[in-house]
């Protein structure tokens, strides 16, 4: 087995029994939302991560008419669910957003995700 191989299959069974992979330290969200958001919304004008995604996929769309978009390493979607929401809000369709993902296991849960979030027209979670 390379190291690539044990690597890859040590990633997908970190999630298998890990059914909360956003969990973080009550001192990360001090520390964001004391110093990280008031940076983003100095530089962005948002401190939101689905509104700073969906600000800028809109300039590539209008730039390029291409509506379709690749999230590498999307884990579940949630990311990819809040910025189609986000899109949807500023009336954006009739895009997609292809999640590539390792693991099985997180791929099951972006599926579900993003049924009961109504946008299976727009994501496409695959491994």
């Amino acid at each position: 087995m390379t190291d690539y191989s044990a690597r890859a299959k040590a990633q997908i069974r970190q999630y298998e029994a890990q059914p909360e992979i956003h969990d973080l330290p009550a001192i990360f969200h001090l520390w964001s939302n004391s110093y990280l958001a008031l940076r983003m919304r100095s530089v962005f004008g948002t401190s939101d991560t689905a509104e700073f995604y969906a600000g800028f996929i809109l300039e590539s769309f209008e730039r390029t008419g291409i509506r379709r978009l690749v999230s590498i390493g999307s884990g579940d979607a949630s990311i990819e669910i809040a910025v189609a929401h986000a899109l949807r809000a500023r009336g954006l369709s009739g895009f997609r957003i292809d999640c590539l993902e390792l693991s099985p296991v997180l791929v099951e849960r972006a599926e579900q995700s993003v049924t009961q979030a109504g946008l299976a027209q727009e994501i496409f979670p695959q491994i």
